[in-house]
C-alpha cells in the first residue's frame, strides 16, 4: 500500500492516478470508474483509495490524501480616516507567504503585509494574500 499527500487550492481540479496497464482498477469514490486516473475537484479534505490488480494475481493499493489549502487573512481595521499628508499603517495577518496591495499608489511598499499608506485622496486598498502553493485569499 502506498500513500500520497496532495496539498491543493480549494476548488482546484486535480488529476490523480496510477501507472497504466492494470487489468482491473477500482476507486472508492467512484466504484464504476475503471480507468487508471481521474479528476477530482478539491472541496474538502478527503482520502481517495484506488485498488488495482493484474491477470497474474499481483495487486496494488494507493491512498491519495487530498488536503485543501485555504489561506487565512485578517486586516487591522475596516476603514481609517486620516488628514491629507498623514499616513496610516495597514496590516494584513494570516497564513500567507506573500502579499500584494492594490492600488500601489500612496503605499511605501505594496508587496509587504504592513505598508504605510499616505494617499492623496480617498482610496480603497485591496490585498491579495498568497500561500506557498499559490492559493489566494482577498480582503479590502
Amino acid at each position: 500500500s502506498e500513500e500520497e499527500i496532495i496539498h491543493a487550492c480549494l476548488n482546484q481540479t486535480l488529476r490523480i492516478g496510477i501507472a497504466p496497464g492494470w487489468a482491473t482498477v477500482q476507486w472508492n469514490n467512484d466504484p464504476l470508474l475503471t480507468q487508471d486516473s481521474l479528476s477530482v475537484v478539491v472541496q474538502k479534505e478527503e482520502i481517495i483509495l484506488v485498488r488495482a490488480s493484474n491477470t497474474g494475481g499481483c495487486s496494488y493499493e494507493k491512498e491519495f490524501i487530498i488536503r485543501p489549502s485555504i489561506p487565512q487573512l485578517e486586516l487591522n481595521g475596516e476603514s481609517f480616516q486620516i488628514v491629507r499628508g498623514q499616513s496610516v499603517s495597514l496590516e494584513a495577518t494570516g497564513t500567507a507567504d506573500h502579499y500584494e496591495w492594490t492600488p500601489p499608489s500612496g503605499l511605501d511598499n505594496a508587496f509587504i503585509s504592513n505598508p504605510q499608506a499616505t494617499p492623496l485622496q480617498t482610496t480603497t486598498y485591496h490585498v491579495t494574500a498568497t500561500d506557498s502553493i499559490g492559493c489566494q485569499a482577498q480582503a479590502m
